[in-house]
């Protein structure tokens, strides 16, 4: 990508027109999972306290989310809930899929993918 600092989280310095960064993607992800984990009265450590083999998994899905941008409109949203799916499963060598998963999960990954998804579009990187 062209800039280390997309990203963010301040949408008064977001770059208009910036392809979308595999790494904050990741790190995006992995806030989200946070927030939900403390609702559940548990703490998960910051992206960077995190082993090198977890952040390679989360900069490993949020370059494929990146890379599935760019060939899909933000009306895709769902298709973006399947694929975050898909693409984890498939990195940590998993059969399951978007199927397997129960409505109630289904629900939630498509949440997750929204949350994403406004980030992308706010961020400018997702038109």
């Amino acid at each position: 990508m062209s800039d280390i600092d997309f990203g963010d989280y301040d949408v008064a310095d977001a770059w208009d027109n910036e392809p979308a960064d595999g790494l904050q993607i990741g790190i995006r992800l992995h806030l989200i999972r946070q927030r939900l984990e403390r609702l559940s009265g548990r703490d998960l450590p910051e992206y960077w306290d995190l082993g090198a083999g977890d952040q390679g998994d989360l900069r490993y899905i949020g370059e494929r989310i990146a890379d599935w941008t760019l060939t899909h409109s933000p009306i895709d949203r769902h298709e973006l809930a399947e694929q975050i799916v898909d693409i984890a499963e498939g990195r940590r060598g998993s059969d399951t899929g978007w199927e397997d998963l129960s409505l109630e999960e289904q629900h939630l990954a498509i949440a997750v993918a929204d949350l994403i998804a406004d980030w992308l579009i706010r961020q400018g990187a997702w038109q």
